[in-house]
């Protein structure tokens, strides 16, 4: 409805819309647990060592932290990409909407014939997007070409993904909010 309402104002189409399924995270998040968190996202590589130095904890602990909150789907790691950095690739996001009843095999398509696939968000029932890194325009055009003529596929678009945008400020007050209230 809101969607809807949005689309009115603004005088756009609504392309698509779904809820993302993430796997479901029942773990309660200690002080201890923001604080590596804020750790790695000031340095992801930032080894356990140098973790429990910097907390003032022992190894052990951030260790089993960490494992703890990945086991449990708190939190993952994503690499940040610069793309005014990449060449020779051409970044593309392939979004496909297909029946429920041929999803699977396209989906199990793509991933099978495409190498350079980066990211996927295959959980929708009708709806697909995959993150492929390409050579040049003329290759991202062939893999849309190949996709709108599977059987089922009603929809099949590619464009070019020219910024990616983090929200690490953001994240960082979150996690010293986080700190500080459980202190």
């Amino acid at each position: 409805m809101q969607m809807k309402k949005i689309a009115s104002i603004t005088g756009s189409k609504i392309f698509t819309h779904w809820k993302v399924k993430l796997p479901r995270c029942n773990h309660k998040a200690k002080q201890t647990d923001w604080m590596i968190i804020g750790a790695l996202l000031k340095n992801a590589d930032k080894k356990i060592p140098e973790i429990a130095l910097e907390l003032k904890v022992s190894a052990k602990t951030v260790k089993r932290r960490i494992n703890m909150m990945m086991g449990s789907s708190a939190f993952y790691l994503q690499p940040i990409l610069d793309l005014g950095k990449v060449v020779g690739a051409l970044p593309c996001q392939l979004l496909v909407q297909c029946s429920e009843a041929n999803k699977s095999m396209i989906d199990d398509m793509i991933i099978s014939k495409f190498e350079r696939i980066v990211f996927s968000l295959t959980d929708s029932t009708t709806h697909s997007i995959f993150t492929i890194i390409c050579v040049n325009l003329a290759e991202a055009q062939s893999i849309l070409k190949e996709v709108q003529k599977q059987q089922g596929v009603a929809l099949a678009r590619v464009e070019i993904i020219e910024e990616l945008i983090y929200v690490h400020d953001w994240l960082a007050k979150e996690i010293k909010s986080r700190v500080l209230a459980h202190a």
